[in-house]
């Protein structure tokens, strides 16, 4: 059991390195979205819709290599894009952006 725990932890330290760089470019990507918008390129539904698949796809990885904060903070994301109907304002999704961003880099090494 012990080389399984062992085996399990280094993928998790693995996984982890991978995540803090990729996370960083999908929340540079979700603020590339926010700037594309405000040229009037996408509609604020597609904003939400490409903002929700992002914090999504961190926010299943979070949980499962053991960041609780960055999860919590892309499941309340996700959330509030659902409970909107894909309408969430610019300033808040900006603030749950900077939060994620924020989170992310306490992990930074």
């Amino acid at each position: 059991m012990k080389n399984t725990d062992q085996a399990i932890d280094k993928i998790i330290a693995q996984c982890r390195l991978i995540f803090i760089p990729d996370t960083l470019e999908q929340i540079n990507a979700m603020q590339n979205l926010i700037n594309t918008y405000y040229h009037k390129r996408i509609t604020l539904e597609a904003l939400n819709i490409a903002i929700y698949q992002h914090s999504h796809s961190i926010k299943g990885i979070a949980l499962t290599i053991g960041y609780e904060e960055i999860h919590r903070i892309s499941e309340i994301m996700t959330e509030q894009i659902r409970a909107s109907n894909n309408t969430i304002d610019i300033d808040t999704m900006l603030m749950f952006i900077t939060s994620l961003a924020d989170a992310v880099n306490i992990h930074r090494k």
